[in-house]
This record gives C-alpha cells, structure tokens and sequence, in this order.
C-alpha cells in the first residue's frame, strides 16, 4: 500500500514546481468544541475557506504573473492517485521571492474542494 509523498500543483491548468509539504484545506466546515461546566456540550460549525499552500520554486523561466490571479483553479494531485480541484480560486496575499533557494511561498483560496478521483 502506497502512501502519499509527492504532492503535483497545477495552477489554471500548468503544473508548477514546487517544494515537499504542499497542503490542501479540505473541508468546508470547521468544527470546535464547546465546553460546559457539566462536560462537552456538543459543537459549534464555522464556515471554512478550503485552500492549497505550497511554497513554488523560482527559476528563469518562472512566470509569478501566472499564479497571481483570480477566478482560477488550482489542482492538488496525490502521487497515490488521488486529486483534488479547488475552484474558483484566487491568490491569497502577495507573492514573496526570497534570493536563498529561490522560494515563492502561496496560498490559494476558493469557494469549494472537491475530490475527482
């Protein structure tokens, strides 16, 4: 049995190189404990912006125009097979080139997550 290791981003469609430990948000609802003097009351739900981060590697022929954007999608591929498609996403904050290692860390947000295989 596999499990997953290598993590694909593809942005608007393009796969985009990035570095090990990308994540995916991916739940629309956040659930937190509510705490009585009696014990656990129960629960409450939040709404939850899904979301993928990652942190992109900058090369010559890195185009940082290309993840700036809105109404996109980002795709979160497993190497086990499995991916995810958030969609109508947008960039996240600003983008940060750092000069050590050439790294862009992003974060992309939308409306939903879904799974599609």
């Amino acid at each position: 049995m596999q499990v997953t290791g290598r993590i694909n981003l593809h942005v608007n469609g393009i796969i985009i190189r990035s570095k090990e430990g990308a994540k995916a948000n991916l739940s629309n609802v956040e659930r937190t404990g509510v705490a009585s003097d009696q014990g656990v009351a129960g629960y409450m739900e939040a709404t939850n912006i899904p979301s993928v981060e990652g942190v992109l590697i900058h090369a010559d022929d890195t185009d940082l125009n290309s993840v700036d954007f809105v109404d996109g999608s980002v795709q979160f591929e497993t190497d086990t097979g499995q991916t995810w498609i958030l969609r109508n996403a947008w960039l996240s904050g600003t983008l940060e080139l750092t000069g050590a290692g050439g790294e862009v860390p992003v974060k992309f947000e939308g409306t939903t997550i879904e799974k599609v295989s």
